[in-house]
């Protein structure tokens, strides 16, 4: 009997195809299609790394404007009663430089001796829960106030939010006082002290200490050069 020769790969590949329905090819056909344009779609849909906030700049400015947003929205739900005199303190007030100078404007400075300094450092890490008034002692040249000595008057009274002390020696030229922190601008009560201290040192100002390195400053000297 002679041997059936099975057809090879190829012609059976064929045939297979010449059989097949055309509704069999045409979803072929139609799904090559789907594929095709899905692929196309996803390329030309996703942005170029660099059009993405990658870059860490980018990132923290983001982050920068989300916190913000979140302090003004708190702010806003609570009545805005703490943040608005931080704020308006921030500006007031003023940074004492590396060589202990605080410019309070364009003319007029505080400069403190470098023990004197160090001094109110100690007195105000060293009672935070408490104000403390120190009288800054020295002379006034020109526009500058150069303070070479402190003496803390007696204080009859203080918490966190307030001090009562006897009121400063005429060698005064800026009778200073601690706040809590971040708070950094004069109560009325602070206002009327000064103004009956002025009978006392006319070329005298008042100071607040609101942060170990930042201070505000206010006098009619300091009124009449800004």
């Amino acid at each position: 009997m002679a041997k059936r020769e099975e057809p090879n790969t190829t012609e059976r590949a064929r045939s297979l195809t010449a059989r097949a329905s055309p509704l069999h090819t045409k979803r072929a056909e139609q799904d090559y299609d789907d594929e095709f344009f899905e692929d196309e779609y996803i390329e030309e849909d996703i942005p170029p790394e660099s059009a993405l906030p990658s870059t860490p700049w980018k990132r923290a400015l983001l982050i920068g404007i989300g916190v913000v947003l979140v302090i003004l929205f708190v702010s806003y739900l609570s009545g805005g009663d703490w943040l608005y005199p931080i704020l308006e303190g921030r500006v007031e007030s003023d940074v004492i430089g590396a060589d202990y100078i605080v410019n309070v404007t364009e003319t007029v400075r505080v400069v403190f001796a470098p023990d004197v300094y160090r001094e109110l450092l100690r007195l105000y890490y060293d009672q935070p829960e408490h104000e403390f008034k120190a009288c800054l002692i020295g002379t006034k040249s020109g526009n500058d106030y150069l303070i070479d000595d402190l003496s803390l008057p007696e204080t009859y009274q203080r918490s966190f939010a307030h001090v009562i002390a006897e009121q400063c020696p005429p060698v005064t030229i800026v009778s200073l006082h601690t706040h809590p922190f971040k708070h950094c601008i004069f109560s009325d009560v602070d206002i009327e002290s000064y103004d009956a201290f002025l009978t006392v040192n006319p070329d005298a100002i008042i100071g607040l200490m609101c942060e170990p390195e930042r201070f505000t400053f206010h006098g009619r000297a300091i009124s009449d050069k800004s």
